[in-house]
């Protein structure tokens, strides 16, 4: 990286930070309170253009390295989570799908709608009976009918549907040709008849990013709203673009451990305990080394990550694990700041309370850490038993 482009980068990073400081942070117990995002936020991210973060410059958006994008996201995610769950699907997943697996004619229409935010995206897995990290277990269905699709299924715990434009859905598609039942992908018109959105629920934490549940009832969309084409795996897209939704939220969770430190560090700073600030005693410097230790563990595995995407190179594993460390690091680190808080920590109208709640859904965003760490497991055998193979025959 060039002098130039340093001083380019930090220049933005500055920017960002001093949004989160003056705007953001400022707003956090409001949203908490009144369970929604006020509307000049999302004017904020349009005009800053913090939905196209990694959309290519051709369809309007920055076309930032995966490297950039990321460090940008650690600054958003200082403040409390629900502000960047409003960016990670649509600049994540959704942008990610249309970019590996879209036709040109798809790019066209949806690319610079996601950029600009004109288009919330939204991404529906989890069926009504099967859980949603086993992804081959998808029930919804899509029948062929010429040259339309009748999708019919349900869906639960879909964040942002509710105010989503596009909703990417995994379907089982249902024809004569396709005996197989494979899934595709389809985009489906948050406003098409047939969508039909049940009571939003209240979650643990994250409030003012609206979770709610669906069902498709004989909905019908053209055979054009499918991801790429129906000969396209859409299982194996899917996760593909999950691999940057990964990054995000790893990054994001990064972004909240420093500002659970400074939380930690700020209350232990102030309070005398022993004749002693708390922050002097040893077992409170411990656990700010640990919470440090996994900021740092959590910027590094992501940092990784995002290069390997930035080179062409397969980052699926190394965007598991920094999801997987990032998002178990920021459950560790709320707990380590309760702490030290003591009943501080858990009062209501504590950020450190408000990021303990928040931060518990991070481990199942996305595919529960434990189904995660399983695929890591089996790359991780698989590699070394080719490995041994390898040894014994030479």
């Amino acid at each position: 990286m060039s002098h130039s482009d340093i001083h380019d980068l930090e220049s933005r990073l500055e920017r960002v930070r001093s949004i989160v400081r003056d705007i953001l942070i400022p707003l956090e117990r409001r949203i908490d309170q009144e369970d929604k995002l006020p509307d000049h936020v999302l004017y904020l991210y349009r005009t800053e253009g913090w939905f196209g973060l990694t959309v290519p410059r051709e369809f309007g958006g920055q076309g930032l390295p995966m490297t950039v994008a990321v460090r940008i996201m650690q600054e958003i995610g200082f403040s409390a989570p629900v502000f960047s769950s409003w960016l990670m699907t649509s600049s994540g997943v959704v942008s990610a799908a249309y970019r590996l697996g879209g036709n040109a004619e798809q790019q066209r229409e949806y690319l610079p709608k996601l950029a600009s935010g004109e288009l919330i995206g939204a991404v529906g897995v989890t069926d009504g009976e099967n859980g949603g990290s086993d992804l081959a277990m998808v029930g919804t269905t899509a029948r062929l009918d010429g040259d339309r699709l009748i999708l019919n299924g349900r869906k639960r715990y879909v964040g942002l549907a509710a105010v989503a434009g596009v909703i990417l859905i995994l379907c089982r598609l249902e024809s004569q040709v396709a005996r197989a039942r494979k899934l595709i992908l389809v985009a489906v018109p948050g406003n098409v008849p047939g969508l039909v959105f049940e009571k939003k629920s209240r979650c643990l934490g994250l409030r003012g990013v609206p979770l709610v549940d669906f069902e498709l009832k004989d909905c019908i969309v053209p055979v054009s709203a499918v991801i790429g084409s129906l000969a396209v795996n859409g299982l194996a897209l899917f996760a593909r673009a999950l691999d940057y939704g990964h990054l995000m939220l790893a990054a994001s969770h990064a972004g909240l451990i420093g500002r659970l430190i400074h939380e930690a560090v700020c209350g232990a700073a102030s309070r005398r305990r022993f004749g002693r600030f708390l922050i002097d005693q040893p077992v409170i410097q411990q656990s700010i080394a640990a919470m440090t230790v996994d900021r740092m563990a959590s910027d590094a595995l992501t940092d990784a990550a995002a290069r390997l995407a930035d080179q062409g190179q397969p980052f699926s594993m190394e965007a598991t694990a920094a999801k997987i460390f990032a998002t178990e690091a920021s459950c560790r680190s709320a707990d380590r700041a309760v702490q030290i808080l003591g009943a501080d920590g858990v009062l209501e109208g504590s950020p450190v309370e408000q990021f303990y709640r928040d931060v518990r859904g991070g481990r199942l965003m996305e595919g529960a850490n434990e189904v995660l760490a399983s695929t890591i497991a089996s790359h991780a055998v698989s590699g070394e038993l080719r490995r041994a193979n390898g040894a014994k025959s030479l």
